[in-house]
């Protein structure tokens, strides 16, 4: 994976229902004023307008810009952010994200412009046709062919949900910065339960999905290794 360049903005893919909101708090900490929000409003339907990154900012921060990057929904990283050369993500086990994400959409999505996107039926009816969009916020098209070039050639770390504290000492180490304590945000219950053949039925379906959160999880193993190893930080 790549050596992050400070002097460069760096994007951090925040896919949601991952924990995002917590570690946006870290990332807040560690970029101060150089820490640039990237999100629609689901409220008015408006999305996230095109941010500056190609000058410096005046404070000296390193820039990061945090956010969502949904290539279906019009405001994906392909012609905004064609530039950005280094990224950081972190994703969750593919049934488990959307599962949350479906609890937490019935939630809040009551006055959004968008009802089209909030969930009318049971959990397993919505699991029997719903694909997770995770893949669409990355920064090209992925495929089987091409997801681990993707990772290695474009990322300075990934973590995952399920090792979240791993998550953030590998990348305090990728970035400079010092591990901190993760505060737990944005939590919603659940009230619906699924069956083992509906867990089945959507791991086989979604195997692209799957095939890259293996893979972003042992990379994370490998850094968080190297990391223990090392003692130096360098992953």
């Amino acid at each position: 994976m790549i050596e992050y360049q400070r002097h460069e903005p760096a994007i951090f893919i925040h896919v949601p229902k991952t924990a995002g909101t917590s570690v946006r708090q870290i990332f807040n900490s560690w970029f101060g004023d150089g820490l640039l929000p990237h999100y629609a409003n689901a409220s008015t339907g408006a999305l996230p307008e095109v941010t500056e990154l190609t000058h410096p900012r005046e404070s000296g921060r390193p820039v990061c810009l945090f956010g969502h990057f949904n290539q279906l929904r019009g405001f994906g990283i392909p012609g905004r952010y064609d530039f950005v050369r280094q990224y950081l993500t972190i994703v969750r086990e593919p049934i488990e994200q959307a599962i949350s994400e479906y609890f937490y959409i019935r939630k809040v999505g009551q006055n959004w412009k968008d009802q089209s996107r909030v969930p009318k039926v049971p959990l397993e009816s919505h699991l029997a046709s719903a694909s997770p969009n995770f893949l669409n916020h990355f920064p090209a098209v992925v495929t089987q062919d091409n997801y681990r070039d993707l990772i290695e050639e474009k990322f300075i770390s990934v973590g995952t949900t399920e090792h979240l504290e791993a998550t953030i000492k590998v990348f305090a180490a990728r970035l400079g910065f010092k591990p901190m304590t993760i505060p737990r945000e944005n939590e919603t219950p659940r009230d619906q339960q699924i069956s083992q053949a509906t867990r089945e039925s959507f791991i086989e379906r979604q195997q692209l999905e799957y095939l890259v959160y293996d893979y972003c999880r042992r990379r994370l193993n490998d850094q968080s290794l190297e990391l223990r190893t090392s003692g130096s930080g360098s992953a």
